[in-house]
């Protein structure tokens, strides 16, 4: 569409100059129509600049963004001479050339522009500033109307994971990713530091490793003091641990009597592999899961001894002289 701005020429109210001022289409919201004159610009309210006078204007300037405001505001300023018209002439006298004619503004957002209304004696017309990508600043930057819609969150993360940053009020919001919390006995880690339960009093159990020479057995208790009992040598003080309940992915490891052998053998078997129960131990994983490592499992045929250790090398040993391999007896820690 097209306006007509009114000019006054000489103190005399009339129409002296028409400038056709191209406004962009609804698409880019921008408005660069003004009138110049005070009281004789009839319906200018779209993107006025002369005051506060204006009439209105019809139903279709609806909505339609304007950079125009009043005397001290951040629009631009209205014309304050009268008697001037832009003509590149000194109409008033007064030394000066198309002076007190004001500005001009057009665009929304970060594409606002002010600019004079009257430049080199010939009306100006006024063109938004090019509009930028919307970022998360509390500013309209691609100048469609809205502030800081369509920013994509951005992404984050903290010691426990991953998450986004969604745009509040101009800036980045907190960080949704998950948090690091007090460690509890769950087969978790909690506080997100790459070890599971630790320092949780009463979560896990020691199992100490004892070695009797004159029988050959190798013998595993959580018993510090029965470690050390009389024909026993302490190996490894906390050897390897078991949890203390059960927790999922566990299962009873059970410590069983072999009355032909007169030793002991450790099996998650419910009936202890056909030999006598004497008690739970603790609870073995079933796999390998919140840092847990395997314990293997030897037989001497010789000596009747059952032998565990979570050592590769160690195992490897054991069988490579007169134990026989019987597979992994589960997962500890």
């Amino acid at each position: 569409m097209r306006w007509v701005i009114g000019v006054r020429i000489g103190g005399v109210a009339g129409l002296a100059m028409v400038l056709a001022c191209a406004v962009g289409n609804d698409e880019d919201g921008f408005s660069s129509a003004a009138s110049l004159g005070g009281d004789d610009a009839p319906g200018t309210s779209h993107g006025s600049v002369g005051g506060n006078e204006g009439s209105g204007g019809s139903d279709d300037t609806a909505g339609a963004a304007s950079v125009g405001g009043n005397e001290g505001g951040d629009g631009p300023m209205p014309p304050t001479n009268p008697d001037e018209a832009c003509n590149g002439v000194d109409d008033d006298n007064n030394g000066l050339i198309d002076d007190g004619l004001g500005e001009i503004g057009c665009g929304v957002g970060e594409c606002a522009n002010i600019v004079p209304a009257c430049v080199a004696g010939g009306m100006n017309v006024c063109q938004p500033m090019a509009p930028g990508v919307e970022a998360c600043n509390g500013l309209d930057d691609d100048c469609n109307g809205a502030i800081d819609d369509a920013v994509a969150p951005v992404e984050c993360s903290s010691a426990c994971g991953s998450g986004t940053q969604a745009c509040d009020n101009g800036v980045l919001g907190t960080c949704n990713a998950p948090q690091p919390s007090a460690e509890a006995c769950n087969t978790e880690d909690d506080d997100c530091d790459g070890d599971f339960d630790e320092g949780v009093a009463g979560c896990r159990v020691g199992v100490h490793r004892s070695y009797n020479a004159s029988t050959g057995e190798h013998f595993y208790t959580t018993s510090l003091m029965e470690a050390q009992s009389p024909g026993f040598t302490l190996e490894f003080e906390n050897f390897y641990y078991l949890y203390a309940n059960a927790q999922p992915g566990t299962v009873p490891f059970n410590r069983c009597w072999v009355p032909a052998l007169g030793m002991h053998l450790y099996t998650t078997s419910a009936n202890c592999e056909g030999t006598t129960f004497e008690g739970v131990m603790g609870h073995i994983g079933t796999s390998a899961f919140a840092g847990a490592t395997t314990l293997y499992r030897a037989y001497n045929p010789s000596t009747g001894d059952h032998f565990y250790t979570t050592s590769q090398a160690e195992f490897n040993n054991a069988v490579a002289g007169a134990y026989v391999a019987e597979g992994d007896a589960g997962f500890v820690w």
